[in-house]
């Protein structure tokens, strides 16, 4: 029985995020309706019913319903004497985005994400106008984790032992790993996996997609053929490889952090949930030399609340989103408040400093045997819709993963690169879903095309994010100072020569006819020799495609570092309490998927929380 709140947002057609041609609109809308009427994905039944006014006061106040903030609103609401209430800025989560083939068919919806354009880069992005980047972030109940491609990677050891060598206490490997295995339940442990790696129970169901294209398992052997192991878990005690990772999915299906940490609290009458509500800003009192939360402000449906806080403030907004409010706030570099006339409330100049992300460039693979053919058919739909089986079940490519060494990594027990892959996945039709028909008519001997997306994740550039003025919806200063660092380059380079290596292996030209597309990056085709170093570089630099995965702007640290925004219980310094619970606290970025290591975040803040309190 569907439940009879029903949100017209949920209907948010598929056709207006991913396929505008004429021809799709039908069946894409036929698609989507299908989805609704299937409670199994839509879960239309188990949505929150969001609050429409807000009481005065609460124990705690969640501002961001994002990977991090979902987390810790569900697990607060767990002791029923605190009332909580969590802002998000957006709406629930649309049907398509249950769908693992539609995973990144909302990240160029307004209504589902934010873009924000960086400053012109010195040395890369020169394929945009102005050598300006742009970052797209969700606006959405759950995150990222509602319009990313869902995939489980943790990052490394190394990457929590080094947190901890910084002096956060409590932050090494063997620390966080029983808090990774609290989060999740997985569904390969015993087939794929161990249980001395990941856990049975938890709120995050974690498993393998039901399906991959057969293509999947030859790129694991063409790298097998050059030399690396595939491991079947990278977030096990292999951490270097090519795999099919995991995902955050049950059974075929999405499994956000608001669907496994929100949905099963919305009958809880202590947790109350605001959609579409912007917070704007924190109201502190000094009470001995500490700065105290006493409110949050935020706006909805076009009326200023400002809602008080008995206990804690958690700010979840992610790693744009987290630095902005404290800035606004009054928390922050006390020069740069004071030139867009912001009241300091304390001087702390790490905020929106360390700012890190993983950058990429993107090569392509012809496959000169295979025709592009349609993926998303009528018989595909329907293999989904009657067992959650089929392409709609997984990201096509996307769910293959390889974590490496660059030739330059000094440490190459440490991996450097990651390689992500697209392709063969049924995220769009141009017909009415007829089998085996051309995927664009226009093109009907196109051949398939495939993308290996060479990924630096342990760059040593770093940046910054400053405000521009003191409107809380003026753009931001964002400058990540992409590729700086010399070895940011080299290590690119490197990475590119091994994906070419695997694309171009014996078993994929013999079956697929895979060859590199030698794409000219600009006018880097005329400068210099294809594949030479100087060529490889200037495509960098050209080709730069940054990930979402922003991270460090809130640096978790000791008190002796200088830009340290929270302490190793992710309380921020000078306040006694407000705590960051998102990616902006990591002190360096993780070698890997940054929403596990969130979701890490949020966990441990909760803990923290409800020690302090309890």
């Amino acid at each position: 029985m569907v439940s009879t709140y029903i949100n017209s947002f949920y209907g948010l057609p598929l056709q207006n995020t991913s396929c505008n041609a004429a021809s799709s609109v039908m069946f894409m809308s036929l698609v989507n309706t299908l989805l609704r009427d299937h409670d199994d994905i839509s879960d239309l039944s188990g949505r929150i019913r969001p609050t429409l006014n807000p009481d005065n006061e609460y124990d705690f106040i969640v501002v961001g319903g994002g990977g991090g903030g979902s987390v810790v609103a569900g697990r607060l609401s767990e002791n029923p004497n605190w009332k909580v209430l969590l802002i998000e800025q957006g709406d629930d989560e649309p049907v398509g985005s249950q769908v693992p083939s539609f995973a990144f068919n909302f990240l160029s919806n307004s209504e589902t994400a934010l873009f924000y354009p960086t400053e012109p880069q010195a040395k890369a992005c020169h394929e945009n106008a102005n050598s300006q980047c742009t970052y797209v972030r969700a606006k959405i109940l759950g995150g990222c984790g509602v319009v990313n491609g869902m995939t489980y990677i943790r990052g490394v050891p190394q990457d929590y032992d080094h947190w901890a060598k910084l002096g956060n206490t409590g932050w090494s490997y063997n620390d966080v790993l029983p808090h990774f295995r609290k989060s999740e339940d997985n569904g390969n442990i015993g087939v794929l996996t161990s249980p001395q790696y990941h856990g049975v129970g938890g709120p995050l169901r974690v498993e393998r997609f039901p399906y991959a294209p057969e293509i999947s398992y030859d790129i694991l052997e063409a790298a097998r053929s050059v030399g690396f192991e595939t491991p079947t878990d990278l977030n096990a005690d292999v951490t270097q490889g090519f795999t099919l990772t995991q995902h955050m999915n049950k059974n075929g299906v999405r499994d956000s952090s608001a669907r496994s940490y929100l949905r099963p609290a919305r009958f809880r009458p202590n947790l109350h949930i605001m959609l579409n509500s912007t917070a704007a800003k924190i109201n502190f009192s000094e009470e001995r030399g500490t700065s105290v939360a006493k409110s949050v402000e935020f706006s909805y449906n076009g009326k200023r609340y400002n809602i008080n806080v008995r206990k804690e403030v958690i700010v979840a907004g992610g790693t744009i989103g987290s630095p902005q409010l404290l800035l606004l706030s009054g928390i922050g570099p006390k020069a740069d408040l004071e030139a867009v006339n912001v009241t300091v409330v304390r001087d702390l100049p790490g905020v929106g400093e360390n700012f890190q992300n993983h950058v990429a460039l993107q090569l392509e693979m012809n496959l000169k045997k295979v025709p592009y053919t349609n993926v998303l058919t009528l018989d595909a739909v329907q293999e989904y819709l009657n067992g959650h089986r089929g392409p709609l079940s997984s990201t096509g490519l996307a769910q293959v993963g390889a974590r490496f060494s660059s030739s330059v990594n000094p440490d190459q027990d440490w991996p450097d690169m990651q390689i992500y892959f697209n392709g063969y996945s049924a995220n769009c039709t141009y017909s009415n879903g007829q089998n085996s028909l051309p995927n664009d008519a226009t093109l009907p001997n196109d051949t398939r095309r495939i993308l290996f997306q060479v990924t630096l994740v342990r760059p040593k550039s770093k940046g910054y994010i400053k405000l521009r003025s003191n409107d809380p919806t003026a753009s931001l200063i964002i400058q990540p100072n992409y590729l700086e660092e010399d070895y940011d380059v080299q290590a690119m380079i490197s990475g590119i020569r091994t994906a070419i290596d695997v694309g171009t292996a014996n078993v994929l030209k013999e079956k697929y006819g895979s060859e590199l597309v030698q794409g000219r990056y600009g006018n880097c085709s005329d400068l210099y020799r294809f594949g030479t170093d100087e060529f490889w570089e200037c495509a960098v630099r050209y080709g730069t495609n940054p990930e979402n995965h922003l991270t460090g702007t809130c640096k978790m640290g000791p008190p002796t570092d200088r830009l340290a925004v929270v302490n190793p219980e992710l309380k921020v310094y000078g306040t006694s309490n407000v705590r960051v619970a998102d990616a902006s606290t990591f002190p360096s970025i993780v070698a890997g998927n940054t929403f596990a290591a969130t979701v890490l975040v949020a966990e441990r803040t909760s803990d923290f929380i409800k020690r302090d309190w309890s």
